[in-house]
C-alpha cells in the first residue's frame, strides 16, 4: 500500500509541475501560499514533501466570485499554518487548470483538495465551505496524516 500511495504521489508530482495555470493577482504570496504560476512552485512542492507538510489545493475560477473573494482568506490560513501546512491555488479556467480538475474529479469550484504528509489523498470538498469547516479540515488533515 505504501508502494501505491508513494506512486500516486509521484503522480500527481509530475502532473502539478507540468501545470502552467495562473492565479488571481491579489498580492504576493507568502512562502506558503503559492501559484502553480509560480517559479518556486516545484521548489515548494519538493520542500512539502521533503518536510513531510500535507497539502491543501485550492481550486477556483476567477468568474466565480465566492473563489475571488476567499482567495485572501486562503491566505490568511497559509499563514496560520504556515509551519505545517502547504497551501496550492490552481485557476481551473485553462487546460491544465481542467485536466487537474478533471483528474481529481473537481466538478466544481470552488474545491478543496487535501493530501497528507505522505502524499495520499485524503479528502475533496466541493462548492461553498465555511471558513470554520475549511479549519475543521485542515486540523483533522494534521491530526490524521499531519506532520510526524
Amino acid at each position: 500500500m505504501k508502494t501505491k500511495t508513494m506512486i500516486n504521489y509521484i503522480f500527481l508530482l509530475a502532473f502539478i509541475l507540468m501545470l502552467t495555470v495562473s492565479a488571481y493577482n491579489f498580492g504576493m504570496f507568502n512562502d506558503n501560499f503559492i501559484s502553480s504560476q509560480d517559479t518556486n512552485f516545484t521548489k515548494l512542492i519538493e520542500s512539502y514533501h521533503k518536510q513531510k507538510k500535507p497539502i491543501v489545493f485550492f481550486a477556483y475560477s476567477e468568474n466565480v466570485r465566492y473563489c475571488v473573494t476567499n482567495l485572501p482568506k486562503i491566505k490568511d490560513l497559509s499563514k496560520k499554518y504556515e509551519d505545517s501546512v502547504g497551501f496550492i491555488v490552481i485557476n481551473t479556467e485553462n487546460s491544465s487548470g481542467m485536466d487537474f480538475a478533471n483528474l481529481n474529479n473537481i466538478k466544481v469550484v470552488p474545491s478543496f483538495l487535501f493530501f497528507n504528509n505522505k502524499g495520499g489523498r485524503q479528502k475533496l470538498l466541493q462548492g461553498y465551505v465555511e471558513l470554520g469547516e475549511l479549519e475543521s479540515e485542515i486540523n483533522l488533515l494534521l491530526t490524521l496524516g499531519g506532520k510526524e
